[in-house]
């Protein structure tokens, strides 16, 4: 015979190689299931004590999620990305646009000239109301005199304009260059200049058309920038017959800071917005709605969706309790392993803290996105426990408690460590992208998966010796300190029926049994490849219509006031307001 060829030998190689992994994996599993037997303590403190202390630097100095848009979906490697740095070491932050919507609540526009003058002028003192309002409202000396935007109006540098609002009150000041309209005397000013007008949509029209209008920071003033839904809508047409919504404006200077890199948050300006955000909604009344979008009250109700999420997660803990406990559970008091369900969760409950613990102490950014991976590990921590379980009533019953558990872990170990290492290794690669929230993302859920692999290994398999232990002495499960007087009785049955452990049960029987009957017959094997081409092709179309886009308010809970003035905005004025800015400077290093 021929020598064989050269293709020949590669898969004979691969093969020997493959053996020898799964040979040395079992070895070395077999060897912890016998270490565990013999000290199962020492692998129940030890992962726990090593989770919990990842853990204690969440309790010791918190964490903030981050929220910025730009900083999570910049790619790190983009010239835009650098250069923003530059610019917010250099000038600081843009400032903050915030806005506050005023409707009626009768669902009668708020200015129409099928109104009587008397009611569109109660619209506009609505406006007046809640603007005088916010000029009161003082939280850690930030006041809307102290922290609002303005523009040196003379050649000296020091005289200063008045806040740069925009809203409908604009057109009737009687005076743009007012250093500070907290005084009760300009209020006056705008509210006398309301109640003499014979007909204020006149009035509006024609202050619209002067050629252009302009705030106190000369920004010019149109229609679709203060009126909701304007009738007619065209901003080069100054007449104005009707609008569902007026809109303030205003614009706080933004102390955020970055300092070698970190972002140092402007904690007195959020508190300010969360407190305006608060009494302007107190003012909501039987005739006028107000519906706030203050920067920092929606960032605010932003993070507050962490807390609503964390939340799920023990609803989702139920579920899976539920359900794993009905896997393990047989119809045999001594037989059963329904308790190592709560071992289960428990595992992964510890994997999900270590998780959150470790990738902040070693300084990897949390984001809300990061909650998902909450869930992931919970999936795959009782698929895990699965594996070992139907390796564990595989093992015979003959062998004593240490050798089941060590031919247990012998078995199960070298799957568990396959899918786990897969799962690592995609979520590693992740970790390669110059996008920083999917990087943030992939490097939390590979320690989570790492560590919910090392805590089912050891402290899930230790409590699950003990179960089998208890098995051996014929005592039944969560009473192990009774002695039943039939222990081989099936569980639920009139009849003095003896318990076969061997039987398999009705999930068995379903995927071991039915569902490959069902698969493997013809009609089956069409209705797969029917359902493969399906899913194959609504994916590949699905593709083609996906878009990358990112928007904060996404991250709103539903039931927050927020998504009031959020529907509004979108509804009436075109979404969030664009903020632009140009910076110049000399090029440096090239």
């Amino acid at each position: 015979m021929g020598q064989p060829a050269e293709t020949d030998k590669k898969p004979f190689i691969l093969n020997r190689l493959s053996h020898w992994i799964d040979h040395t994996l079992t070895q070395f599993f077999y060897f912890l299931g016998h270490t565990i037997s013999k000290h199962p303590w020492l692998f129940v403190i030890l992962p726990t004590a090593l989770m919990a202390g990842f853990f204690i630097r969440i309790l010791a100095l918190g964490v903030a999620a981050e929220t910025d848009p730009e900083d999570l979906y910049t790619p790190q490697d983009s010239v835009s990305f650098a250069e923003r740095l530059i610019v917010e070491e250099g000038f600081g932050y843009p400032n903050i646009t915030n806005r506050i919507f005023i409707k009626r609540v009768d669902g009668v526009n708020i200015l129409d000239r099928a109104n009587s003058n008397l009611i569109n002028q109660q619209g506009l003192k609505a406006v007046l109301a809640m603007f005088r309002l916010l000029a009161e409202i003082k939280v850690d000396d930030v006041t809307l005199a102290n922290r609002c935007s303005r523009v040196f109006t003379a050649a000296d540098n020091a005289t200063l304009s008045a806040c740069d609002t925009i809203s409908v009150l604009s057109l009737f000041e009687p005076d743009t260059t007012f250093v500070d309209r907290s005084t009760v005397a300009n209020y006056s000013a705008i509210e006398q200049a309301i109640d003499a007008s014979p007909d204020v949509m006149d009035d509006i029209g024609a202050a619209l058309s002067a050629n252009p209008a302009r705030n106190s920071v000369f920004k010019p003033i149109i229609k679709s920038s203060l009126f909701g839904l304007p009738v007619p809508a065209a901003d080069n047409v100054f007449v104005l017959n009707s609008t569902a919504t007026l809109v303030f404006d205003f614009t706080l200077i933004n102390l955020v800071a970055r300092v070698n890199g970190n972002v140092e948050e402007d904690i007195p300006r959020w508190n300010w917005d969360i407190e305006a955000s608060r009494q302007v909604r107190a003012l909501n009344s039987d005739t006028f709605f107000y519906a706030p979008l203050l920067r920092g009250d929606t960032e605010t109700e932003a993070e507050g969706a962490i807390d609503a999420d964390v939340a799920l997660i023990p609803v989702g803990y139920i579920i899976l309790l539920a359900y794993a406990s009905y896997v393990f559970w047989r119809r045999n008091w001594i037989y059963s392993y329904s308790s190592m369900a709560s071992v289960c969760l428990a595992a992964v409950g510890l994997s999900i803290l270590g998780m959150w613990g470790f990738g902040v102490l070693i300084g990897t950014t949390y984001t809300l996105t990061v909650q998902a991976a909450f869930f992931l590990i919970m999936g795959l921590g009782a698929d895990d426990a699965f594996v070992i379980m139907a390796a564990h009533r595989d093992v015979p019953r003959t062998f004593n408690a240490e050798e089941r558990i060590a031919r247990t872990l012998a078995r199960a170990g070298v799957s568990i460590t396959i899918t786990s290492l897969t799962d690592v290794i995609a979520f590693a690669s992740g970790t390669l992208t110059a996008m920083p929230a999917i990087d943030y993302f992939c490097t939390f859920a590979a320690f989570g998966v790492l560590f919910d692999f090392i805590l089912q290994c050891t402290l899930f398999v230790s409590f699950l010796y003990w179960n089998t232990v208890r098995e051996e002495q014929r005592k039944p499960e969560w009473l192990f300190w009774w002695a039943p007087t039939n222990p081989d009785k099936k569980c639920c049955s009139k009849e003095q029926e003896v318990y076969n452990p061997d039987q398999l049960c009705l999930l068995d029987k379903i995927m071991g049994e039915y569902l490959p009957n069902c698969l493997l017959h013809p009609v089956g094997k069409v209705f797969v490849l029917a359902l493969a081409v399906g899913l194959a092709s609504s994916s590949a179309w699905a593709a083609t219509q996906t878009k990358t886009r990112f928007n904060v308010d996404w991250f709103v809970p539903d039931s927050s006031h927020i998504h009031d003035g959020l529907d509004i905005q979108t509804e009436e004025f075109g979404g969030r307001p664009l903020d632009v800015g140009f910076y110049t400077g000399g090029r440096s290093n090239g």
